[in-house]
């Protein structure tokens, strides 16, 4: 993967990449066990429950899509604890990795959403596909709460097709729900406790045949 920071939510999705393979007894990370880490994601997973995605049914067929090999031993080649990536993921996070960059912020979970959902050749789109859903198309969402410690209010900002080349939260979304929450606050007459970081959420809505 080339140098580029990575955001806490994408370390939390490759970890669980890196478990999903070591607990299927796989012999490589692949594109599929990264699929299986974002829906482990609760807003994810809700997104996609939401869109009539089975999440049962797609996990085991995510496992039984991930590559296998012969069983893991002790002696793990050069030494490494850690199982490789197979060429798909690899390219499945360096197009994470270069939408990430073109945004100029870190690598985070749903820079590995987008990358997963635009691969059509990987079994979390034909998933999709298969369920009546178009990948290409997302809804983006931003949402949180304020106060933090005290919440008072929920905001969500969904924009659906974002379009003019930038379709992440922090672009798109973030500035409204911004605005929301602080004139709202106001509005209310309650000090907020800290600056709100919304929190994105990609969804892929249903295709009209």
């Amino acid at each position: 993967m080339s140098a580029q920071t990575v955001a806490e939510s994408a370390r939390r999705v490759l970890a669980g990449a890196r478990d999903a393979a070591l607990r299927l007894g796989h012999d490589a990370v692949g594109a599929e066990h990264v699929a299986l880490a974002l829906l482990d994601d609760p807003k994810v997973g809700a997104a996609f429950t939401g869109l009539g995605v089975p999440l049962g049914s797609a996990r085991e067929r995510l496992e039984a899509a991930g590559r296998r090999g012969r069983p893991r031993s002790s002696a793990v080649p050069n030494g490494a604890r850690e199982p490789p990536y197979t060429s798909h993921a690899k390219r499945l996070i360096e197009l994470a990795t270069t939408q990430a960059r073109g945004q100029g912020s870190d690598l985070a979970a749903e820079h590995l959403l987008v990358a997963a959902l635009e691969d059509q050749r990987g079994t979390l789109a034909r998933i999709l596909s298969d369920n009546g859903v178009a990948a290409a198309r997302v809804l983006e969402a931003t949402g949180g709460h304020a106060p933090v410690e005290r919440p008072r209010i929920v905001v969500a900002v969904m924009i659906d097709e974002p379009s003019g080349g930038k379709y992440f939260g922090g672009d798109v979304a973030a500035p409204v729900f911004s605005a929301t929450v602080q004139q709202t606050l106001r509005m209310l007459g309650v000090q907020p406790d800290m600056n709100v970081k919304p929190q994105i959420v990609v969804q892929a809505v249903e295709e009209s045949f």
